[in-house]
């Protein structure tokens, strides 16, 4: 079995949860790893990259006024 890389972890695990599938942050060298190995799962995962930190704050904020859920 081939090692598995933290981003390869992190993405089974969010799969396996069958949580609520949202991962938020901003695409960059340190989140890179993260990005590349959810892109195959894309159907499962929902990705989204604000371009800057109000926005992402922004976001969260209409999201739990809209649905009551935290983001």
């Amino acid at each position: 079995m081939p090692r598995m890389k933290g981003a390869d972890v992190i993405t089974e695990f969010l799969v396996d949860s069958k949580i609520s599938l949202r991962v938020r942050g901003f695409a960059g060298t340190a989140m890179s790893a993260c990005w590349i190995r959810c892109t195959p799962r894309a159907t499962a995962i929902k990705m989204v990259s604000p371009r800057h930190e109000q926005v992402a704050g922004h976001m969260a904020d209409a999201y739990f006024r809209v649905k009551h859920e935290v983001w």
